[in-house]
């Protein structure tokens, strides 16, 4: 049996993202977005997307690989994720959103798809994890001047300060 090479979403010489990757986001972003898969099977696709992600041996090539998998489904189905809040569910979209957000248009299409005040409520209880991916993505999303008054309405202040002030010290890991 012969095993074909795992595509990757390392740089071309034109620094796009390769057609076999394409092929995989597509299908991927399918799955993620499609109401018939189950939601094991779109938490699956999510992870898969951040393997892609992770193989990036730039950010230009990362910034290429989210503008191929960033779309407004995608973000309302990790957004579904995110809400149902089921582990490791959750931690793999907001891993996710925070990969897309390395491209510009994929940070004003977090923001349009409404997740900002739903990550800051869900950054609030114990979930280390998912608080560390979460503020990773609105550390991401602060560099982009446009989304500031949206980041402020959503609380993100406000989370801070409670973060600040908590005397545990996993709170910021």
């Amino acid at each position: 049996m012969t095993t074909r090479p795992r595509p990757t979403a390392a740089a071309s010489s034109s620094s796009a993202v390769g057609w076999e990757v394409s092929a995989v986001v597509v299908a991927h972003c399918g799955t993620l977005t499609s109401v018939t898969s189950a939601a094991c099977e779109r938490v699956a696709a999510a992870h898969r997307l951040n393997e892609l992600f992770a193989s990036c041996q730039s950010r230009e090539a990362a910034g290429h690989l989210a503008s191929a998998a960033c779309s407004l489904a995608v973000v309302v189905a990790l957004l579904d994720l995110l809400v149902d809040g089921t582990p490791p569910g959750a931690e793999i979209a907001v891993q996710l959103m925070s990969h897309l957000s390395v491209h510009p248009a994929a940070c004003e299409t977090i923001e349009k798809a409404g997740v900002l005040p739903v990550l800051v409520a869900a950054l609030r209880p114990d979930e280390p994890l998912l608080r560390a991916e979460g503020l990773r993505l609105l550390a991401a999303l602060a560099e982009m001047p446009s989304l500031a008054a949206p980041l402020v309405r959503a609380g993100t202040v406000k989370l801070l300060g409670v973060l600040a002030a908590s005397t545990d010290p996993e709170c910021w890991h």
